[in-house]
């Protein structure tokens, strides 16, 4: 039986790259944190840093990934990043004081960057504003991956359409 190679590397390169945009995304958080004199601000700042050294990492060390890309490495890669950027977006929920447990900080950022709009929080108007920031941050970004799919799918549709058409001239 053959087994298709997997390029493993790619996935780490990808990973690393959108660690480093969230590590940069965490700035706004923890400037809203700041400018609100709320403490919370370095679970932020240490969140960033943190992501963003982590990317640095996996860009540095996966950069020499082999080509061509299959269809198979990029629908793994997508895998890989589904899973992995949403737990690690629950680092910050873990070390905020209003008690997220493990699973429900990996909740709260799995519903984010899904879009679900569902919720542990229990009083929204208590938490501090840059975890507020946080989540919108999770859904945005969510949502605009969705919407990214959703486009590239339409286009693959139409082109299969338009090929079936000229097929059948």
């Amino acid at each position: 039986m053959f087994v298709a190679r997997v390029n493993k590397k790619l996935a780490g390169y990808l990973t690393g790259v959108m660690l480093i945009l969230w590590g940069v995304l965490c700035i706004l958080p923890a400037i809203a944190s700041f400018l609100y004199s709320e403490i919370e601000f370095r679970i932020f700042v240490a969140s960033s840093l943190l992501y963003t050294l982590l990317g640095i990492t996996l860009v540095t060390l996966c950069k020499n990934y082999s080509l061509p890309i299959s269809k198979k490495d990029g629908q793994i890669s997508v895998g890989v990043l589904w899973f992995s950027i949403p737990m690690a977006a629950s680092l910050p929920y873990m070390f905020f004081p209003e008690n997220f447990s493990l699973l429900n900080a990996i909740f709260e950022s799995f519903s984010g960057f899904t879009t679900t709009g569902s919720t542990v929080i229990t009083d929204l108007d208590s938490v501090p504003r840059g975890l507020l920031l946080y989540r919108a941050l999770t859904q945005w970004i969510g949502g605009l991956g969705f919407t990214l799919l959703i486009i590239r799918h339409r286009r693959f549709v139409r082109v299969r359409v338009a090929a079936v058409a000229r097929y059948r001239q």
